[in-house]
């Protein structure tokens, strides 16, 4: 069922290749202000409606305004901000800055998460583990496990 190097080919970049601006992470100064991201890489500022972000990418300093819209939340009350995706004009919650050098979302720049390249033997081990974290040893002693193979199938 395949050899090695069969399986999905690693022709798009993942979103942790890439630098995110999260809206969730300028939550604190979307009615303005100055936000640094990325341990002071990314400067982030908010003015009225416009999101200015400035960073340095291969010796040279960017600056792109991207537009802020909001949602209104109608059995909860209240605004859910997102950004305007510059190439597309998409309301997107992540903005991804690529090898490109321009923040723009994931469909624009053909990103793939890191989860969609994983075997089916990855898959089972991150499940695996999760209910380790979870339930401790306690799920693999199951009524049913134990049950299963006490009948010997």
């Amino acid at each position: 069922m395949g050899a090695i190097g069969s399986g999905r080919k690693k022709t798009h970049l993942s979103t942790s290749d890439c630098i995110t601006i999260d809206i969730k992470d300028l939550r604190g100064y979307l009615t303005g202000g100055t936000c640094y991201l990325i341990d002071d890489k990314v400067k982030c500022t908010v003015e009225g409606k416009q999101l200015e972000i400035a960073y340095a990418f291969v010796e040279k300093q960017i600056r792109e305004s991207v537009q802020l819209v909001t949602t209104i939340l109608p059995n909860i009350g209240g605004k859910r901000y997102w950004m305007l995706c510059p190439c597309c004009q998409r309301r997107v919650r992540i903005l991804y800055i690529s090898m490109v050098g321009y923040p723009t979302c994931r469909t624009c720049l053909e990103l793939n998460y890191p989860s969609q390249r994983s075997s089916a033997i990855e898959r089972h081990i991150t499940y695996e583990k999760y209910l380790l974290s979870n339930y401790g040893y306690s799920w693999a002693f199951h009524k049913y496990h134990s049950y299963h193979f006490r009948k010997g199938g």
